[in-house]
């Protein structure tokens, strides 16, 4: 694998580089009539929109503090257009994994926070205020790591997804990568907008408007709206019903340009979700398995078959969580000469009310062993506040001869009250609440210098430098059914550390359309305080180390061939040392789960990204995205063991406490291989019709879910094919789609969570299902003005 691997590395710069001289430079797409212009230049996109936002033929990327063509950025991203997004049937964060091949999206449905892994490493750290390595943007402003306002994709107008560690100009949020979405802006031309409905046979419905233009001369807006809902296949036996997701939400700008040199944008956002349902179900459970060892399976899973592809559970009561989103932000561009002065000024607030069944089974384990005394109904509730405050000021220069630059300075805070609460009558340890509020502030420095060695040599350097300081306050509750909670200790702590941090790049121009860059840079992951962990008032309590990240990239990026091909290849090493770890603890059996958060000494990724759009006749483009990840624990001994972990299979006991070697072992959910392809067609039927044709496939390797590494929490390698065809006016105004996903009705799980301490430490497992775990077909109907 390792040869296979140097092989692409080296001889495919090698074969093309070649062949993008000035010659095979043009600028004018192949063929005179290809209805997909030129913006195809982007990877993973099967066609582009015209309100992608492109310099001259290329589309551009925004996340990285400057608008720079796609083309000559020298780092490994993926632009994901709305239309991509559509025909690959993702219309929410959790799904994205299947345009970005590097990108894994567990479901976030009834869940406390969103969980992305980029080229196989997460730090799925639950811990409230806590980041997790991929930094969430929305038009380049941090949301808090739990915030759900960037979850709906309904109103975008494309998604950048920067592979890789961004800690420069991302910060502490961004030690893995970065994904940024990106909005439309408001027209100060014309008045334009568009309308679009989606009904589908499992009962999804969604609806969503857009509409721009000017006001008066000097002020414009955008002003957007959605609302849907979707079916999921998992039901609640209890109720009959399906899991369903709920979303609303606007969107709201105001573009401000009172002289020519001034732009002011003001952004205002609003999304309510509302999930109900567990959004999981049992898959496989030990014959002889009962609950806490004494609940028959037959009580604990009424007219359930625990196997892989039920769908079907039963709990007491329903859980789901209702959240209410807030982004406020504006952005002041002040041109002043030929330099640029911004300030963004961003606030956001959420507020959630998550109520959470602990084991996805219908008897009432309290109700058993107290003879019917005491009730518990499995239920644990929490209540979310967050309110996050951030401000950057920056300086972009224009091109000085030497060099160009840009520098900024940055504060953020996130303050997160959490109330958690597990309301039963007098049954220690389930009788818990708490009050666990984190208040975390980042002040940072931060510049990027572009050097010109020569006519097409640059040198890319950047330095940050960051200050954390976390806190907390920590109050043990005594939960009180009818009435306040009783407070059983305060104690509350701060933590402070400096952190530098930076990258250096070289970019060879080859050409005028292709380039190769390597880079080094070094990242980082505050350390944390993991309030999920054992807390007592007198227990010596401190914060987890900082992750320090050292991460080498190799890349090429071309059009080729009169742009018959684009193609984009990055070669990257990275190491972790200091490895943020959680895991969960089910040995307690009573069933009060412990997360253990800790450093493993390193871990490493490793691999090869291409991404490329073939153009072999107009109209009919074929893009193409693939990556090869091995991420693996360098050294992690003292691990925790999966449930059920016998000496024989690793597990060892030394003085009472057992742990298991997880050194060499691939890190959770990161499938060795991942890729999709997608061919468009478009026919003129009239003068004034055309056919669009689409197909889509994705594909992913088997993948390990577990942190533990349980072998019970596997998922077989798949694949998804997704078809539409779709009718549109030649001038854009209506058109009308009809889809099937998921072609072949091929069942899988996104992600598994092990269960197993719960029975008796015989195994018991639940799979989450994704929105397309099942094949189902649709129409989509549009129009424009």
């Amino acid at each position: 694998m390792k040869k296979t691997i140097s092989t692409v590395m080296v001889s495919a710069p090698a074969l093309l580089l070649g062949l993008a001289s000035p010659a095979f430079a043009q600028t004018t797409p192949l063929g005179a009539a290809d209805t997909t212009g030129p913006n195809v230049a982007a990877p993973t996109t099967a066609a582009v929109e015209a309100q992608v936002e492109t310099q001259g033929d290329d589309i551009v990327v925004t996340a990285q503090k400057q608008t720079t063509s796609l083309r000559e950025s020298p780092v490994s991203v993926a632009v994901v257009t709305s239309d991509s997004l559509r025909k690959s049937g993702v219309t929410t964060l959790d799904d994205m994994g299947k345009t970005v091949p590097s990108l894994t999206a567990l479901p976030s449905n009834s869940t406390l926070r969103p969980s992305f892994a980029i080229r196989g490493v997460s730090t799925d750290v639950l811990s409230i205020g806590t980041p997790s390595g991929v930094a969430v943007m929305v038009d380049g402003v941090t949301i808090a790591p739990e915030s759900f306002a960037a979850k709906q994709l309904s109103d975008v107008q494309n998604v950048e997804v920067l592979r890789g560690p961004q800690s420069t100009l991302g910060g502490r949020s961004a030690s893995i990568g970065v994904i940024n979405i990106v909005t439309r802006k408001p027209n100060a031309n014309r008045l334009e907008g568009n309308v679009s409905a989606t009904a589908t046979t499992d009962n999804e419905y969604r609806g969503s408007g857009f509409i721009t233009g000017p006001i008066t001369k000097g002020v414009s807006f955008a002003l957007s709206g959605f609302a849907g809902k979707t079916t999921f296949l998992t039901r609640n036996l209890t109720t009959g019903k399906h899991d369903t997701s709920a979303s609303e939400g606007v969107r709201g700008k105001l573009l401000l340009q009172p002289t020519d040199n001034l732009d002011i944008t003001l952004a205002a956002t609003y999304v309510h979700t509302k999930d109900d349902g567990a959004f999981q179900a049992y898959i496989g459970v030990a014959p002889t398995a009962q609950f806490r060892g004494i609940i028959a399976q037959s009580a604990a899973l009424p007219g359930i078959t625990a196997q892989r592809g039920n769908t079907d559970y039963a709990t007491i009561t329903t859980p789901g969580q209702d959240v209410k989103d807030q982004l406020y932000s504006m952005t002041v561009d002040w041109r002043v000469g030929d330099f640029t002065l911004s300030s963004i000024t961003a606030h956001q607030a959420e507020k959630r009310f998550y109520r959470q069944d602990l084991y996805i089974e219908a008897a009432d384990f309290v109700k058993v062993v107290s003879g019917g005394t005491n009730t518990f109904n499995n239920i644990q509730t929490s209540d979310l506040d967050i309110s996050g405050y951030s401000q950057e000021f920056k300086v972009a220069s224009p091109d000085l001869g030497i060099a160009r630059f840009i520098a900024g300075l940055y504060f953020d805070q996130q303050k997160s009250g959490f109330q958690f609460d597990r309301k039963t009558f007098g049954f220690n340890p389930l009788l818990f609440s708490a009050y666990r509020p984190p208040n975390n502030k980042t002040y940072a420095a931060y510049a990027r210098v572009n050097w010109k060695l020569t006519e097409g040599t640059t040198l890319i350097t950047g330095l940050r430098i960051n200050r954390d300081v976390i806190a907390y306050t920590y109050q043990k509750q005594i939960a009180q059914p009818n009435g306040p909670n009783l407070i059983d200790f305060t104690r509350s702590d701060s933590s402070s550390k400096n952190t530098l941090v930076g990258d250096a790049t070289l970019k060879q121009q080859i050409g005028r359309r292709a380039n190769i860059y390597a880079t080094y840079s070094r990242g980082y992951k505050p350390e944390i305080w993991n309030l999920d962990g054992a807390v007592t008032p007198t227990n010596t309590f401190k914060p987890v180390g900082r992750e320090k990240v050292n991460s080498f990239e190799l890349g090429m990026k071309g059009d080729f061939f009169d742009r018959f091909l684009t193609l984009n290849v990055a070669a990257f090493y990275t190491k972790y040392n200091n490895f943020q770890v959680q895991s969960l603890d089910y040995s307690n059996p009573l069933g009060a789960t412990t997360f253990d958060v800790r450093n493993a000494a390193a871990a490493t990724t490793r691999g090869v990204e291409v991404d490329g759009t073939l153009r072999p006749a107009a109209g009919l483009n074929i893009t193409f995205s693939g990556a090869y990840v091995n991420s693996h624990f360098n050294d992690f001994k003292g691990a925790v063991c999966y449930s059920g972990q016998t000496a024989a299979q690793g597990c060892t006991t030394v003085n009472g406490a057992s742990s298991q070697d997880l050194s060499g072992v691939d890190l959770p959910r990161s499938p060795h291989w991942k890729f999709n392809a997608a061919v468009d067609k478009t026919l003129d039927l009239s003068t004034d019709w055309g056919l669009d044709l689409n197909a889509t496939f994705n594909y992913q390797s088997k993948t390990n879910f577990d942190p533990n590494h349980s072998p019970r929490a596997v998922q077989a390698g798949y694949g998804i094919l997704n078809l539409s065809a779709g009718l549109n006016n030649q001038n854009g105004r209506y058109s009308i789609t009809a889809f099937v996903n998921n072609v072949t009705n091929k069942s899988y799980v996104s992600n598994i969570t092990d269960y197993s301490g719960r029975w008796g430490n015989q195994a018991a497992i639940t799979g989450w299902y994704s929105r397309d775990a099942h094949r189902y077909g649709g129409i989509r109907v549009g129009a424009k003005f």
